[in-house]
């Protein structure tokens, strides 16, 4: 046994000490667990103080409130900063939980709740060890194959282009034409492909215009080419066959 209580048989009892230095009540993150148990569990614990000396002083604040059977702290990683205190009786540890509940600590304020399961040490007094480890056994199984199983990739469907289909002229609308277009920078633009025969352009519309060739074949090729060409720094033109 870890600690013995200085006065034992009073429920009521709290240390002098803890009287007045409690800091103000921590807000837990999740609900803690409501069901009384003999083993607590502490953390925001210093990290930097060492493992033996962390258990020590713990020991020296518990132990007022009665017997300790044990204290756990982990050397791993992600239990850093945690412990796990038993108690011999329920009594004990509640009384403990709710005078010690945000105690200054080491420049940090404790933060106190009754463990999930009992300790292992706990279980073994009351003959149910045995049971305890296998259920442990089978969660860390659990999660083992579940850490193991693929991820399911989402299937994103490919988004769905229309296809506009254009009946083929031998006369291609132009739209986004720059705002100094002309016939004949136009036709200079155009004529470089065969069977080019002239130039339309909308009387107050600036932006659009009608070009024509002797055969739609013609046009298409045209079509092809120029479709998205930069007349402008702000102007890609974009060709298509007129609608008949």
């Amino acid at each position: 046994m870890i600690g013995q209580p200085s006065q034992q048989g009073n429920p009521m009892f709290v240390p002098p000490q803890f009287k007045f230095i409690q800091g103000p009540p921590k807000q837990p993150k999740n609900p803690p667990p409501t069901t009384p148990r003999r083993t607590l569990y502490v953390h925001n614990l210093n990290e930097k103080i060492k493992i033996d000396v962390m258990k020590k002083s713990l020991e020296a604040i518990f132990s007022p409130f009665g017997e300790i059977l044990e204290i756990s702290i982990k050397k791993n990683f992600k239990m850093r900063g945690q412990a796990f205190v038993v108690m011999k009786d329920v009594e004990s540890a509640t009384r403990a939980l709710n005078v010690i509940q945000g105690f200054a600590f080491y420049n940090k304020l404790l933060d106190i709740q009754y463990a999930r399961i009992d300790s292992d040490i706990i279980a073994k007094l009351e003959g149910r060890y045995e049971q305890q480890k296998r259920k442990r056994e089978e969660e860390k199984e659990r999660k083992l194959k579940e850490a193991k199983k693929p991820k399911e990739t989402p299937v994103v469907k490919p988004a769905v282009v229309p296809i506009v289909y254009e009946i083929p002229n031998n006369i291609l609308f132009i739209q986004n034409l720059p705002s100094d277009a002309t016939t004949q920078s136009l036709s200079s633009l155009f004529q470089q492909y065969p069977g080019f025969k002239e130039v339309r352009l909308v009387p107050g519309k600036k932006d659009i215009a009608f070009i024509e060739y002797e055969t739609e074949q013609q046009a298409g090729i045209a079509k092809q080419a120029l479709n998205g060409y930069q007349m402008s720094e702000s102007n890609a033109i974009k060709v298509t066959f007129a609608k008949k």
